[in-house]
């Protein structure tokens, strides 16, 4: 029963495997390195003002919900003095800091 399905054992030729090194990089340059952190460091302080400003933003709707669910005086004030208190200086700075940037960027 021969078919030419069947294959016919093969000689495999053995090769030997060289283990390959890490490749030698040459070193950053350390006025890259800082530069790079300080990059860095102002894409967090803007990403951290921006998500402070959400969660303050989104506590103050939660507040203005509870607020109209239950129309109370007390529940009404909680939500003005909580706006006026936190979410607007929280605005403000916000604000404040991106018009004071985009100066200083300009000149």
């Amino acid at each position: 029963m021969t078919s030419s399905a069947e294959s016919t054992p093969r000689k495999l030729k053995l090769v030997k495997v060289e283990d390959i090194g890490p490749i030698a990089s040459k070193p950053s340059n350390p006025v890259f390195l800082t530069e790079v952190l300080a990059i860095m460091a102002a894409i967090a302080m803007i990403l951290a003002a921006r998500f402070l400003l959400m969660l303050s933003s989104v506590g103050g709707f939660f507040l203005a919900y509870e607020a109209i669910q239950n129309p109370d005086m007390l529940r009404i004030a909680v939500c003005i003095v909580y706006d006026i208190g936190i979410v607007a200086p929280i605005a403000g700075l916000y604000l404040y800091g991106s018009t004071k940037e985009d100066l200083s960027s300009s000149s």
